[in-house]
């Protein structure tokens, strides 16, 4: 009888312990399910917002592994919202990976503007494998919403006026952008602040370093259809092409622009005559405007180049312009072409890229003649022979020409409703022609 109790005690024991075991096994799997649960949520929550934009032109996101996407759509939902951090997520990153994932959404997502992404901080939970994003931002949250709100209004302006000019037609929306950019940003200084660095700063505040230039130029063309890319690298900003200057690189962005199927190199910054002291003098620049790779390489470092799209579109700025002279071609008649052409238009350069050797005493014989040209056509002096020749590219040897008139013209700059000029050329009165001038100096 007593071992009958004991047995019955014991049984009742174990089915006690048995209930307790699987109680915390349901809660537990209830607690794990729950998270994954919320988990799937949120990654489907957060896919769902970006996947519109986040797939077009993206090449940062796409050089990510799954892992990597999901944190780098995580922070841009985080950011559109302006939270303060992202949820926490069911994996683990070490921090070169973090790293990695906040530079493709600085790359990519230049309307993010406002946020701090050299403080954004990894940090990770009391559970292992799990990990959430720290979101800092350069400005108050509570003035990110109207700071937004300039931006886009900043970008629809200068959209509306670039696709008006360029129509359906890529090269010319591009060029448009490109000198639309040159138009109303200028070379920051360190005085500008953070903002100087981002989009906002080139199309707001109207001061911008290169990459704020590079954020700015990607932000256009998107707005006008365009598919392009921010390249991170570095530049040499005492590149010689004759090899006697020793290099010095510093830290440079530009951009890849999509068109008719091949892809250029384009930077903004290093065609703005600002960079060269040269913006008073009514002068343009395209010398690294729709480049190949080969040829922006001699003075451009690509820091990752697997990520962004190889260049190697032929159909350059200058050959497309027709402003291109090979050593066979007749520089003079090139340039009486193009001194007929500003003379009519009453344009303060002519731009030209010239294959070969060329002097500087082929340019002036050559332009002397073509001036003589259009002189004779006229039947009046409408151009002097006096000019001024800057440099557009050391890379290419592109070459800006002001043009000189014989008295003081008065000419008009096209412009849009906003009082935006269409084409950044402008005719200085009368002066003196400048001296030839070898180097231009650029600013990153």
């Amino acid at each position: 009888m007593k071992n009958s109790n004991k047995n019955g005690k014991t049984t009742k024991i174990w089915l006690i312990l048995l209930i307790i075991i699987l109680t915390v096994l349901l809660a537990v799997g209830a607690v794990w399910t729950s998270f994954r649960l919320k988990d799937k949520a949120y990654s489907r929550m957060i896919e769902d917002s970006v996947a519109s934009t986040v797939r077009d032109a993206s090449a940062y996101y796409d050089s990510l592994d799954v892992h990597g996407k999901y944190v780098y759509n995580a922070i841009v939902f985080a950011a559109e919202n302006i939270w303060n951090e992202t949820e926490t997520m069911s994996f683990d990153l070490d921090k070169d990976e973090f790293a990695k994932i906040v530079d493709a959404v600085r790359g990519d997502r230049p309307e993010l503007f406002y946020v701090d992404f050299d403080s954004l901080v990894l940090q990770r939970g009391t559970k292992a494998e799990a990990v959430k994003a720290e979101i800092a931002y350069l400005a108050d949250t509570a003035d990110i919403a109207d700071m937004k709100s300039r931006f886009e209004k900043a970008v629809d302006t200068v959209c509306k006026e670039v696709k008006k000019t360029g129509g359906k037609d890529v090269f010319v929306t591009e060029l448009a952008a490109h000198d639309a950019l040159v138009s109303v940003c200028s070379i920051a200084s360190e005085a500008d602040g953070a903002f100087a660095n981002t989009a906002y700063g080139a199309l707001v505040d109207h001061k911008a370093f290169c990459d704020g230039y590079a954020y700015a130029y990607k932000t256009i063309l998107a707005g006008c259809g365009i598919e392009s890319y921010v390249v991170y690298g570095k530049v040499d900003v005492r590149y010689d092409p004759e090899g006697k200057a020793d290099p010095e690189y510093e830290d440079h962005a530009w951009n890849i622009v999509k068109r008719d199927g091949e892809y250029y190199h384009t930077d903004v910054l290093w065609d703005d005559p600002d960079s060269s002291g040269l913006a008073s003098e009514g002068l343009v620049f395209h010398g690294y405007f729709d480049l190949d790779r080969e040829t922006i390489a001699k003075d451009h470092v690509i820091e990752d180049p697997g990520v962004v799209p190889e260049a190697k579109g032929a159909d350059g700025y200058y050959v497309h312009q027709g402003y291109y002279s090979e050593t066979n071609v007749s520089l003079t008649e090139l340039l009486t072409k193009l001194l007929k052409e500003a003379a009519a238009e009453k344009k303060g350069c002519i731009e030209l890229m010239c294959g070969g050797v060329r002097t500087s005493d082929d340019l002036r014989e050559a332009y002397k003649a073509a001036v003589s040209a259009v002189n004779a056509e006229a039947g009046r002096e409408a151009v002097s022979d006096a000019f001024g020749v800057f440099p557009a590219s050391a890379v290419t040897g592109a070459m800006t020409v002001q043009v000189i008139y014989p008295t003081a013209i008065e000419t008009t700059l096209a412009t849009d409703a906003n009082g935006m000029p269409v084409l950044p050329v402008t005719l200085p009165p009368e002066t003196e022609a400048p001296a030839d001038t070898t180097t231009a100096a650029s600013s990153n």
